[in-house]
């Protein structure tokens, strides 16, 4: 009959003792989450998903600029935490702002936008980058002629608002729905489970810290501190 090697079973061990402790963190986590004072940020509900996409395309769009190369993502980088990381934002022919691009992950949240708070809301805000000269430098006059010279946008915006009217306020009511959700990078759904999964790695991390501690002792007085580091190497012991 066979036996497991010593390395083997003390390998099973320590695998089931972090294992318990995870499951421990997990199930201890879950109430005390639900008693904390400062709790999850609501997801983003989505009511109207033609709407959001239609307000993605026109994020997406450096037509809205008068050079056609800036886009709302270009400034609000949704793959750079929402902002473009720059001191200052550039804007068109290359001129550097006075200022840097606030994010907008949660920025539906905000109690007013842009760093001095002039605009209200999401809508108000998303006319003013497309109009002001030292960013999109474009007029809402010009990038609504241009979306109503695309038959394709025409099409989407009668879907979306049930009606044949695109203006200004359509352009902004659309882009505004899309700026709900980047939210969902930052809170969306699976954020409930954020906290108990950091709790669980964090005490992981001290539990096994903790029985590195207490084990490395006996395993250099037990086989020797050479042996031992073959050990760790997954090189179990010569004599197993």
């Amino acid at each position: 009959m066979s036996y497991p090697s010593r390395s083997s079973s003390l390998r099973h061990a320590l695998r089931f003792a972090l294992g318990a402790v995870g499951a421990a963190a997990l199930l201890a986590a879950a109430p005390a989450r639900a008693q904390e004072p400062v709790q999850p940020i609501a997801p983003a509900k989505v009511t109207n998903p033609a709407k959001v996409e239609l307000g993605k395309k026109l994020w997406f769009d450096p037509r809205l600029s008068r050079s056609g190369f800036i886009s709302c993502n270009s400034c609000h980088n949704l793959s750079m935490g929402g902002s473009d990381n720059l001191k200052t934002s550039i804007g068109d022919k290359w001129q550097k702002g006075p200022i840097n691009s606030p994010t907008v992950l949660n920025s539906s949240l905000n109690l007013a936008q842009f760093w001095d708070g002039r605009a209200k809301d999401l809508k108000e805000q998303a006319g003013g980058p497309i109009a002001n000269p030292g960013e999109m430098a474009f007029s809402h006059d010009l990038a609504v002629d241009m979306l109503r010279s695309i038959p394709q946008y025409v099409g989407e915006f009668k879907k979306v608002f049930g009606h044949d009217k695109l203006g200004i306020g359509e352009v902004t009511a659309a882009i505004a729905a899309f700026g709900l959700v980047p939210m969902l990078f930052a809170s969306g759904p699976g954020s409930e489970v954020q906290r108990p999964l950091a709790i669980v790695v964090i005490g992981g991390l001290i539990t096994s810290t903790a029985l590195t501690l207490v084990l490395l002792p006996v395993l250099f007085r037990r086989f020797g501190v050479d042996q031992t580091v073959r050990f760790g190497a997954g090189k179990g012991f010569p004599h197993d």
